[in-house]
């Protein structure tokens, strides 16, 4: 019973893709990368002037050279200051520690450098993915607008029906409780009666017809309750239906505003390409040539003190928002 059309249904799976493709693209921070690299390339460099002598140069950022350089030194010191033996201790320790420093900058920053390679990687995936999928884009015609507003329409439509089944419905709870009321009072005649049969102060007769009423009061109330129920249900399941209509005109109606939106950024370029086509040299500039072919000739035969300028037409032009434009006027 419910469902949408396929024309609905392709801009409703390409809309989610195209959600989806967007936020896997926003997600790589390619700039955080960039300033992860940016630091850690800035310590190494700042550590490598610290270990290398006086007036030594340093690249920035440092060399894969350079450092290895460095480190081989360090490594050569450490040695030294270990076949020293106990009267190398202090010297180790300072060497050590100034190759773990070293080490560990180095680790970071090619950790960095590999980080943000991933990063540019996954950018370009991402970004080919969302183009990819933005290229794919439903037909958005006016056609495909009318279908998705007659989709809504139709489903308005359902829940007015359903709204005025359920304004329609009498409330049948009350009347069960009356009736229940009435199976009541009977039953607490039965019972007196019972009491007084006992005493003998009521006749077989009463006694029947006491009984009579309360079972027909029983049945009453029974069949009073059946119908409340079955109305309760028939209302659940009509507010069912009416939240199920409510939902896919929601969804349909977002989906068309989508689209609207879609149709008019093409039309929106289509009109912008038919400003730049009909400013363009290829129309304007004959007749500009044309003005002054004529003036030029007017020149060569006019009296004197009498002369015709060159013409010149300057367009400023306004922002275009659907077509790429280099040059913000053009000239003639």
């Amino acid at each position: 019973m419910f469902g949408i059309d396929s024309n609905a249904s392709a801009w409703k799976s390409w809309i989610e893709q195209r959600q989806k493709a967007r936020e896997a693209h926003s997600a790589v921070r390619v700039s955080e990368a960039e300033n992860r690299h940016k630091t850690a390339q800035a310590r190494l460099y700042h550590l490598l002037r610290e270990l290398s002598p006086a007036g030594s140069w340093v690249s920035q950022p440092p060399t894969d050279d350079e450092v290895s350089r460095e480190m081989n030194k360090l490594n050569a010191r450490v040695e030294h200051y270990q076949k020293l033996g106990a009267g190398g201790k202090t010297g180790l320790a300072a060497h050590r520690h100034e190759l773990d420093k070293l080490e560990s900058a180095g680790t970071e920053e090619k950790d960095a450098a590999a980080a943000l390679v991933d990063a540019q990687k996954r950018e370009a995936v991402t970004r080919d993915a969302l183009e990819k999928i933005e290229s794919s884009m439903p037909a958005a015609t006016p056609k495909a607008l009318s279908a998705l507003a007659s989709e809504i329409a139709s489903r308005q439509k359902q829940i007015q029906k359903i709204d005025a089944a359920i304004d329609g419905m009498q409330d049948e709870s009350g009347h069960a409780s009356l009736i229940e009321v009435e199976a009541i009072d009977a039953a607490a005649a039965v019972d007196a009666m019972e009491a007084d049969a006992l005493l003998g102060e009521v006749s077989k007769a009463d006694m029947s017809t006491a009984s009579t009423r309360l079972a027909k009061a029983r049945k009453a109330a029974e069949t009073a309750r059946q119908q409340a129920d079955k109305q309760a249900s028939a209302r659940r399941g009509l507010e069912f239906r009416r939240d199920a209509f409510e939902a896919e005109v929601a969804e349909l109606d977002e989906i068309r505003t989508a689209a609207a939106f879609e149709l008019g950024r093409v039309e929106l370029a289509q009109a912008e390409a038919a400003l730049l086509d009909a400013l363009s040299g290829d129309r304007l500039q004959p007749l500009m040539d044309a003005v002054n072919r004529a003036r030029s000739e007017l020149n060569a035969n006019a009296p004197e003190g009498t002369a015709y300028s060159t013409a010149r037409l300057n367009i400023e032009l306004p922002f275009l928002y659907e077509i790429t434009m280099k040059l913000g006027h053009l000239e003639f």
